[in-house]
Parts: C-alpha cells; structure tokens; sequence
C-alpha cells in the first residue's frame, strides 16, 4: 500500500477497508485466536443519509470526525465517524461506490 491508499476488498456487499497504520501498535502481535486487546480500527455501516442519521440519533450521537465530504475521490461519498459507549469508534457513510475498473495494486 502507499501512504495514503485505502484498498477495498469486496464480498458480496461486505468490504474490508485496508489502510497503513499511522502509529506503531500498542502490543506485541498475539498469536492462537487474536489478540486480547481491542486491536481493530472501527466498524462501518452505509447509511442512505448520514445528516438525516445523526439528527435522528440527537443528543446520542457523539461525533468524533466529520461529516466529512469525499466528493474529490468519489461525488457523494460522506461519512461520519461517532464513538460508541465504550468509546469504539463507528463509521456512517453514504454515497460510496466502487471504482470502475478497479485500479491494479
């Protein structure tokens, strides 16, 4: 990957976001199932309006990023990022779609 790409792996309706890491990892990597620690990044949903979504959670929505605009990458692509109880974090995301062709890595 370079710097800055993002890779999206496709299945079905399901994609898997790779992206370089910016900070080294706060644990030696584990081995057997995984680790024991929290060790993703966040979790993704698509939204049909991600405005119209977070005016619907109110005062429960606790926007860590955004919206942000992706208009230069993709028009339409607008996403959010909120925490949840725990302080995960959660992305909202509207108007993404695949590239066509898709670019060879």
């Amino acid at each position: 990957l370079g710097e800055d790409q993002i890779v999206f792996i496709k299945s079905g309706a399901i994609y898997l976001e790779l992206f370089r890491a910016s900070k080294a990892a706060v644990a030696e990597p584990s081995g057997g199932t995984g680790p024991e620690y929290p060790g993703w990044r966040h979790l993704a949903f698509t939204v049909n309006d991600v405005d119209a979504w977070l005016a619907e959670m109110g005062e429960g929505a606790v926007v860590t990023l955004g919206p942000v605009n992706f208009d230069a990458i993709i028009e339409g692509w607008r996403t959010a990022w909120l925490a949840d109880p725990e302080g995960n974090i959660v992305e909202v995301s509207q108007g993404y779609s695949d590239q066509e062709p898709a670019p060879h890595l």
